[in-house]
């Protein structure tokens, strides 16, 4: 804990938004278990997507159809069959 106070240990900034920056507090990201291909399709044709590889419950709003993506600067990567959409950030 001293560590993290002195700002030594940085690691647990590749895991969780550094405090009051998190999507979660401004209503641009939900974690939710989606189990069907009808709730992904509902949740991508409303402009929610998933954004951040490998934490599977994590959805962000980017407001843009999936076709339009790409334009925006965002890469889709499927891994393990899930759909990303990553930004070059």
């Amino acid at each position: 804990m001293a560590k993290v106070q002195q700002g030594k240990e940085t690691k647990i900034l590749g895991v969780v938004a550094p405090p009051g920056t998190s999507q979660h507090l401004w209503g641009l990201a939900i974690d939710l278990r989606v189990s069907s291909k009808e709730q992904r399709k509902a949740l991508n044709q409303n402009g929610w997507f998933q954004t951040v590889q490998n934490d599977v419950p994590h959805w962000t709003y980017v407001g843009l159809t999936e076709e339009n993506l790409p334009l925006f600067g965002f890469n889709k990567q499927v891994v393990q069959g899930i759909t990303y959409w990553i930004t070059p950030l």
